[in-house]
């Protein structure tokens, strides 16, 4: 583990993927054995305010709610910093806000600056120009408990009023700032980097290269019943049973039902007992599809699919 903390600072206007991005990272960090936890700013503003927050609260020209903003600001960079600090001894922790512009990134370095413990902060800005992007990410927000009582139409009106205050006002992160950024351009489509160290922060880096957005599934699936299996041998590499053969086909057939020749990949072993399998799940549609993993046991193809599941998610 470090000998350091780690503090991640998002940047971003709302809808650019920011808390998708950290959500994700927060998981695969976790995975890793990390102990880790998101601070997301607008949870202490729904936490904390006393009503109901619309487009109009994030005008920056009404000097009284911008200091309830940085008033929920400082709450969650408080807690942020007693969790690393504290009894719970966090060792990696998010700070999920928009963090739009210079001053208030500013902010961030005087305030940790203050506590003498060591540590890092890596900004990771997530830039988004893609029209079809933003208004896939506002679609998601018809789940955000802002919006939980009001109809779509109105959640798209308000946030888009919302996303119009913050751009008015954002600046993206710039070198002369000397902070150590990481910058996402449209949800992984291109990544830059700068003044990024450390083996945490680098596996970071790499997660991120590898991001994508998605919605597909994923489905591991270990090879039907083996003539092995009904002799309660464990290991080899023995053909499959007629009730193996029975489920190969029942999963052929529910992947085909399912899904596009166009819409899958398929990962599977070279082992015998999967050449029996491999032809009836993948069929002449979608063969082609297929990637060979050469030599691994079906344990390891397992562990291998997992390994998939976090690299990708």
């Amino acid at each position: 583990m470090n000998k350091y903390k780690l503090i991640i600072v998002f940047v971003g206007l709302p809808a650019s993927g920011k808390s998708y991005t950290s959500h994700h990272l927060c998981q695969y960090l976790s995975w890793l054995g990390y102990k880790i936890k998101i601070f997301n700013t607008g949870n202490y503003r729904r936490l904390l305010g006393n009503e109901e927050h619309n487009a109009d609260f994030f005008n920056n020209n009404n000097s009284e709610n911008l200091k309830l903003r940085e008033k929920y600001f400082y709450y969650s960079i408080f807690d942020l910093n007693s969790y690393l600090q504290g009894k719970e001894e966090g060792e990696i922790a998010i700070l999920d806000a928009t963090n739009s512009t210079r001053k208030r990134r500013e902010k961030i370095i005087r305030f940790f600056s203050l506590f003498p413990y060591e540590k890092n902060i890596l900004f990771l800005e997530n830039i988004t120009n893609d029209r079809l992007i933003i208004q896939k990410n506002i679609d998601f927000k018809k789940n955000s408990p802002d919006y939980k009582d009001y109809t779509i139409e109105f959640m798209k009106n308000d946030f888009e009023k919302r996303f119009d205050y913050y751009r008015d006002v954002y600046e993206d992160i710039e070198d002369d700032e000397n902070l150590n950024y990481i910058k996402i351009y449209n949800c992984g489509k291109k990544v830059i980097y700068h003044n990024v160290y450390g083996f945490v922060e680098t596996l970071i880096l790499n997660y991120l290269i590898n991001f994508t957005v998605s919605t597909k599934k994923i489905f591991i699936s270990r090879h039907g019943q083996s003539l092995y299996n009904l002799e309660n041998r464990i290991g080899g590499d023995s053909s499959i049973s007629n009730e193996g053969m029975m489920y190969a086909r029942k999963l052929y057939n529910f992947i085909s039902l399912n899904y596009k020749k166009d819409e899958i990949m398929i990962f599977t072993s070279n082992l015998h007992l999967f050449s029996f399998k491999t032809p009836i799940l993948l069929g002449k549609k979608i063969r082609k599809n297929v990637k060979s993993i050469v030599g691994i046991s079906p344990t390891m193809v397992l562990l291998f699919h997992l390994l998939f599941v976090y690299l990708k998610m």
